[in-house]
């Protein structure tokens, strides 16, 4: 921890926080602790959280929305408490001064830990690093040391491991229980209540370390604290200040400024949309020399719920700074319905289709249809040519109801689907209805200036590199689709996992356009063999493989997570976290790799000799990635990445890798890259205002990826980018997080 600056370095803190959004075995554990925090802390923790990238909507959740979202967040390892944000809410005019990772403090009264104090009991070392007392409330960061968490944690779903909290005993024996906090590899942060500024002790009492066993680990710790008035200069000033803005454009931008201040060096501005709004909007900075401002989201804790907001560095900005919303404008027409009629005949069969090219009058314009073709999952699949400004229309058969369907649009045509319990046959009336046009983009501007505005620096002249998906294709792509795969020559089976509310997500395979969707299991990490024929998945009883042809189904008896089959198809890589193992597909000859004192490992990717496997590990600072040979024990260090968990992802040939890093290190987000393994040629795929995860797919034939995005309402979109000549689409009929990709 860096104690100058009362917080983590932002990519190691990017880091652990990341590579903790992974599931640890076993996934059985993991199933337990979701269903005791729904019993035991769905009141006491309503944690609040901003996307990276927020549109109109702000859209907040709590901790157990989040892990019921992605449940397998709960790893053997993560405290029971991981990630838990806390849910007080402050009002910003009674803000005063700011620490990072602390947030927002009245400075009058600030106390802080007279020093450290530590404990060491069987090789455990618990230590309480810091105490920050405000009027507001009380802050407590611990840390422990020497756990043997592989040996102290239950691997039984029906033996539970502590769940009990960490307190504060105040002198008069009044108990302080914990309101919220934040967990990551041993370092623990929690809120309680304030305490009276004339108690300067207090006992900080872990009862047991979370999650660990009876007996397996010290229990009933109790530190003596002293508080003493905090240094001078401890929180950053927070400087509130006008929201007056101009229009920078004919007529009133739809928007406004509802907050702005300054901490050190950053500007925060938060607003809302005024009157209109329009789910496809985004912004950009510009400043008076009209060169764009790097900026993002708001990465300062405790702000009050905003439905816009950005944060950008202001020491290197000439103000005015120009704030760019751009909405892509959609009209919908309720009452524009028609009809037509075709024959399935009795017995329609998948793939079967009929051209029809007639015209319908909907809505003042003219929809060709042109062919209706029956799918593979009692569907049928409605082709259209459409006028450009139509944007989308939706397709019933009445007197059958509908258990889903999709659509996508591109280049002058539009395709709709519906899915059924059982597909119609004979003569079918087919009813349009809900035409939507679009408005075209309109933009408003809007501009900003702080009073007293830090001095803008001269910046050296710089190139960004151009990536193949900016912020304004993605948003292009989130409104339309591209043409299906089948015409870009993209083929082959995906494997998906989607959240349907259990405690596990579910696994689905289909084709890369969603047809011969299966669902397989209610699992996680699945990894689809390279030919396509098996798939691993962690599930709560440990790995498995699943022969996908005649569906044999082997438990290998062990647990693991983050599984990549080796080319030949023999060999499968996993890791425990603290552990790198390669396995026999049949679950025989499992073999741990020397990863040296290594103790967060990433698998990356296997090259196509079949015995060397790429792996990273955590350096404090980033993830390294190493390559080790699995017959001479020879290891080579690669390049160092930037990312949130170290992963990346190999290319079917061996000779490319995927990975997200860091622009530069005061970038607040990711990008996406490729490059050869050495690190040369890298290339820049997305730019990081667009919202990826940092875990992307290759194609088997090396030449695409599909990267998963997701919007601030948590739609995942997945999107198809060709790295090396740039092309995007975005795909259809896929839901879920794309987790593989095969023949």
């Amino acid at each position: 921890m860096d104690e100058m600056n009362w917080t983590l370095p932002p990519e190691l803190n990017d880091a652990l926080t990341g590579f903790y959004a992974a599931p640890e075995p076993s996934t059985a554990f993991a199933s337990r602790l979701d269903r005791e925090l729904v019993r035991r802390q769905t009141e006491l923790l309503q944690a609040q959280s901003v996307s990276r990238f927020p549109l109109w909507k702000d859209k907040r959740k709590s901790i157990m929305q989040t892990l019921r979202a992605r449940p397998l967040l709960v790893i053997v390892l993560a405290l029971f408490v991981i990630l838990l944000l806390t849910s007080v809410a402050y009002a910003i005019g009674n803000m005063l001064g700011y620490i990072p990772g602390i947030g927002f403090v009245q400075t009058n009264s600030l106390r802080v830990l007279a020093e450290p104090v530590s404990q060491t009991r069987d090789g455990i070392t618990l230590t309480v690093e810091e105490a920050v007392l405000s009027s507001d409330e009380t802050v407590i960061v611990y840390t422990l040391e020497g756990v043997q968490w592989d040996d102290m944690l239950s691997h039984d779903e029906n033996v539970p491991g502590c769940l009990e909290l960490a307190k504060l005993r105040l002198p008069n024996g009044l108990s302080l229980q914990m309101s919220g906090g934040s967990s990551t590899l041993g370092s623990n942060r929690f809120w309680y209540s304030p305490i009276s500024a004339n108690v300067s002790e207090a006992t900080f009492i872990l009862p047991c370390i979370s999650g660990t066993l009876p007996g397996k680990a010290p229990e009933n710790w109790e530190l003596q604290l002293h508080f003493i008035p905090a240094p001078s200069g401890m929180a950053t000033p927070v400087i509130e200040m006008p929201t007056s803005q101009s229009d920078a454009t004919a007529g009133p931008a739809p928007v406004s400024i509802e907050k702005a201040m300054q901490i050190g060096d950053q500007y925060i501005l938060i607003g809302k949309p005024d009157g209109q709004s329009s789910e496809a909007c985004w912004n950009e900075l510009t400043d008076a020399n009209g060169r764009k401002v790097s900026s993002s989201p708001p990465t300062i804790e405790g702000l009050p719920p905003y439905q816009w907001g950005v944060q950008f560095k202001g020491d290197a900005v000439a103000f005015p700074v120009t704030i760019t919303f751009s909405c892509t404008i959609f009209t919908t027409l309720p009452n524009a319905t028609a009809e037509f009629e075709f024959d399935a005949g009795e017995n329609p069969q998948p793939g079967q289709e009929w051209i029809l090219n007639r015209d319908v009058q909907i809505g003042g314009r003219t929809v060709h249809v042109a062919s209706v073709t029956v799918d593979n999952r009692d569907g049928y699949t409605f082709n259209f040519d459409v006028d450009s400004d139509v944007s989308s229309l939706n397709v019933e058969i009445p007197g059958y109801e509908a258990l889903g369907g999709g659509g996508g649009r591109w280049e002058g045509h539009f395709e709709r689907s519906i899915i059924f319990a059982k597909l119609p046959a004979g003569k079918l009336r087919v009813h349009l209805f809900e035409l939507i046009l679009f408005g075209g983009t309109q933009t408003w501007q809007i501009q900003w200036s702080p009073e007293n505005p830090l001095a803008a620096e001269t910046p050296a002249p710089t190139t960004e590199p151009e990536a193949c998906l900016t912020l304004d294709k993605w948003n292009q792509l989130t409104v339309q689709y591209g043409p299906p795969p089948h015409k870009l020559g993209v083929g082959g089976k995906i494997v998906t996992i989607v959240n349907e509310g259990g405690p596990l997500p579910a696994i689905y395979v289909s084709g890369p356009d969603g047809a011969d969707l299966q669902k397989i299991a209610i699992a996680a990490w699945p990894s689809l063999s390279n030919d396509g024929t098996h798939l691993a998945y962690s599930a709560a009883d440990g790995l498995h493989v699943l022969d996908l042809a005649g569906e044999q189904n082997t438990a290998l008896g062990m647990d693991g997570y983050r599984i990549i089959w080796s080319p030949d198809n023999t060999r499968m890589m996993f890791t425990t976290t603290f552990n790198l193992y390669v396995v026999n597909a049949d679950g025989s000859g499992l073999q741990t790799v020397n990863t040296g004192p290594a103790q967060v490992i990433s698998p990356v990717g296997w090259l196509s000799d079949n015995q060397t496997v790429v792996y990273s590990i955590l350096n404090g600072a980033g993830f390294d990635l190493k390559t080790y040979n699995l017959q001479s024990g020879e290891a080579e260090d690669l390049f160092t990445i930037h990312n949130k968990a170290g992963f990346g992802s190999i290319s079917p040939d061996g000779q490319w890798i995927v990975f997200a890093d860091r622009l530069s290190s005061d970038a607040t987000n990711w990008s996406i890259f490729i490059s050869r393994l050495d690190g040369s040629e890298r290339k820049l795929v997305a730019e990081p205002e667009v919202p990826t995860d940092f875990t992307s797919v290759w194609s088997p034939d090396g030449q695409w990826l599909i990267l998963n995005t997701q919007t601030t309402e948590r739609e995942q979109i997945p999107v198809l980018v060709n790295p090396f000549t740039c092309q995007a689409v975005r795909l259809q009929n896929i839901n879920g997080i794309v987790e593989g990709w095969s023949p």
